[in-house]
């Protein structure tokens, strides 16, 4: 197993985190829904996975949990992590998920790809780099897998605009 992606309506058991972190082939991880019993299973899970990869496009789909975000990235198991995947339009999760990243420097050392995996809002890229640039620092790339500017071409070179103008950190080539 190589990658684990589990729908919305899923939440990892304490069981499965266990076995997943003994899964030496393990490499990417979508989470699904999240509980605080799945949290508590991943802050008990030692560091020794081989994850690299993990998919954070669900999180904004579910239930309020207190330090969700914190919790999540500062889990021993998600530390060897280099790639966050988002879906990037504007919600609080993902703003949260920035926020965490650049006032916890030492979480997820790792980390030095943001993989944008959906339509990404530049409006929504220029407010993250803007309010959160330690976050963007710590990072040497930026993937965008689908650039969606406008469904009406008169905002079409506006979205084009504000995407060009974003001053991303020097650290992203």
């Amino acid at each position: 197993l190589h990658e684990l992606i589990l729908p919305i309506k899923k939440t990892m058991t304490q069981r499965l985190v266990r076995v997943l972190a003994d899964l030496p082939s393990l490499k990417g991880l979508t989470p699904g829904g999240m509980d605080n019993k799945m949290l508590d299973a991943l802050e008990k899970v030692d560091g020794a996975t081989r994850l690299t990869s993990i998919n954070l496009s669900t999180i904004h789909q579910t239930q309020q949990i207190i330090d969700r975000e914190e919790r999540l990235l500062s889990a021993p198991m998600l530390q060897t992590i280099t790639t966050l995947k988002h879906h990037s339009q504007n919600n609080p999760a993902e703003q949260r998920v920035h926020e965490t990243l650049a006032n916890n420097p030492d979480l997820l050392p790792e980390l030095h790809t943001l993989h944008y995996t959906r339509g990404l809002n530049p409006k929504a890229l220029r407010k993250y780099v803007e309010e959160y640039p330690k976050s963007f620092a710590r990072l040497s790339t930026l993937k965008i897998s689908n650039l969606v500017l406008s469904h009406r071409s008169e905002q079409t070179d506006t979205l084009w605009a504000t995407f060009t103008a974003i001053a991303l950190p020097p650290s992203i080539t």
